[in-house]
């Protein structure tokens, strides 16, 4: 299972290696880690995904990233993968009086005209992988 774990922490020197560190004695690479800092008020947000066998492995892992540090809240939530959404651009190449029959077929597709140009016209197609790939 696919989880992603928000810790807001005091910005301090050596607390986000340490933070990281859970999950390196625990041997699991992240699949993302993103941390920002807030040096106004003296905090970092850290965000990881991370694959756990279960949720309360998980569970385990984020009270011991809370242990470890200066921590003000944590929040876990497990990554539905209906998060996931693929985005497809498609340049068609059409004379100005097309343009009607090709905003139709997008309309039909679920895509959106993206841009126009004076030969082209650019459609966006957004949603789950599977959709996105089919259309």
């Amino acid at each position: 299972m696919e989880f992603q774990l928000t810790a807001q922490m005091a910005d301090e020197p050596g607390t986000l290696d340490r933070a990281l560190l859970v999950f390196s004695r625990r041997r699991i690479c992240p699949r993302a880690v993103v941390a920002a800092a807030d040096p106004e008020h003296g905090l970092m947000e850290l965000t990881v995904r991370f694959e756990a066998g279960s949720a309360l492995e998980a569970k385990r892992l984020a009270h011991q990233v809370a242990r470890g540090v200066l921590v003000q809240a944590v929040t876990l939530e497990p990554v539905d993968a209906a998060v996931d959404r693929e985005m497809a651009l498609v340049r068609v190449r059409c004379k100005p009086g097309e343009r009607d029959r090709i905003r139709e077929a997008a309309e039909r597709l679920g895509a959106e005209v993206a841009a126009e140009g004076t030969e082209t016209v650019v459609l966006s197609l957004a949603g789950a992988s599977a959709e996105v790939r089919r259309a």
